[in-house]
């Protein structure tokens, strides 16, 4: 065999094996990834859901949406408003489908750095988000422009983190109780969240330029559609209020820039953060509720919308 012969051998085997390996990774995804079993649910549709939520676990861990007539939760773990705002667009201007009221996440932690520089599920997002636009307005540099292709020619990549990701959500436990920490614990864990994950011991982190900038975005968009947006805000505990309070101030956390953007849009905001600030039984930790939480919420929720909406 000649040297041309071997080398076209190989690159046959290589793309052989790459092709397979992408197939065997979608194939693997599409039975446990939460974020694509719920993408292939909404686009089933056979027509749109009156009220979709949007955002990430606040909405998923609060809302028994089957339990709302019409409803659709689009929500998932960690999104972030750059990722919401770029998977509805494709849903509105590619695939056609527009609900009729559209609830953006206004929660007083939606929009820290954190949860816009997480990065998870690119062969998931790849397919929605223009890394070109986000390049152009100087939001990302060059070399994670450059990643984005590398994760889209090879996903499979992200399958250690994508497995990962998934055992994390389920092992999540939806029965345990804030209530039952003790004083310190409870302190300890928000302070742990809050300073060091969340805001990276920055308290300017709290409020992420790019993600307003996105948030004002997606409300445009959906307006542009004749869509009308709701701003929402999920329960949590006095300790995670008390302590973001603490770290960042008063002033930043009472005049929110997120609500100054709604109300420039004359949007409504229905604002639940501090329903349950005391009810720990609700929570499994300082912002996430458990499923009782979910129960007692979504039938709060779902009152709301009726009396609103003259639901039935």
């Amino acid at each position: 065999m000649t040297k041309k012969q071997k080398i076209t051998v190989f690159v046959i085997t290589f793309l052989l094996l790459h092709a397979a390996l992408v197939g065997v990774f979608f194939i693997i995804t599409s039975k446990t990834s939460s974020l694509v079993k719920n993408q292939k649910a909404f686009e089933s549709l056979k027509e749109a859901p009156k009220f979709l939520f949007t955002g990430d676990s606040h909405p998923i861990r609060c809302i028994e949406e089957r339990k709302i007539k019409d409803s659709f939760n689009l929500s998932f773990y960690g999104e972030n408003p750059v990722l919401t705002h770029f998977r509805l667009k494709y849903l509105l201007e590619r695939l056609h489908i527009k609900p009729k009221y559209i609830f953006l996440q206004t929660d007083i932690t939606r929009f820290s750095a954190d949860y816009f520089n997480r990065n998870e599920n690119h062969f998931f997002y790849g397919k929605y988000v223009n890394y070109r636009e986000l390049l152009d307005a100087g939001i990302i540099n060059y070399e994670s422009y450059l990643k984005s292709y590398i994760y889209t020619l090879v996903p499979y990549i992200e399958l250690k983190t994508v497995l990962k990701k998934n055992k994390m959500v389920k092992n999540k436990k939806g029965r345990q109780k804030f209530s039952d920490f003790s004083e310190t614990q409870k302190q300890i864990n928000t302070e742990l969240f809050i300073e060091h994950k969340l805001l990276s011991n920055k308290p300017e982190n709290l409020y992420y330029k790019d993600a307003l900038i996105y948030f004002r975005k997606t409300i445009e968009l959906c307006q542009s559609h004749q869509i009308k947006v709701i701003g929402i805000k999920y329960p949590v505990t006095n300790y995670y209020l008390n302590t973001l309070n603490h770290f960042c101030g008063e002033e930043m956390l009472n005049n929110p820039p997120q609500d100054k953007i709604l109300l420039e849009y004359n949007i409504p905001i229905w604002d639940f953060e501090d329903l349950y600030l005391n009810r720990h039984d609700y929570f499994f930790d300082s912002h996430h509720m458990n499923e009782r939480g979910k129960t007692a919420f979504t039938v709060v929720l779902k009152n709301k919308i009726i009396n609103e909406f003259n639901e039935k």
